[in-house]
């Protein structure tokens, strides 16, 4: 697992190092895109926008 984490911040090196001295030609050396968590999506694939918390606590129908 060490090994794992220390490959990661390596990349991640690489990258910060690309982006300052604008070197972007190669895709590995792309920055990441923002990361904005998780979100849950419908099927068609837009972000949906649920109430938070809206649990039927307890289920009405367990068989469903």
């Amino acid at each position: 697992m060490l090994t794992f984490e220390v490959v990661a911040v390596n990349i991640r090196l690489v990258r910060k190092w690309a982006t300052r001295v604008e070197l972007t030609t190669d895709p590995l050396c792309v920055a990441f895109p923002p990361d904005h968590g998780f979100e849950e999506l419908d099927e068609n694939g837009a972000i949906c926008h649920a109430e938070p918390f809206c649990f039927d606590d307890p289920p009405d129908d367990l068989a469903a």
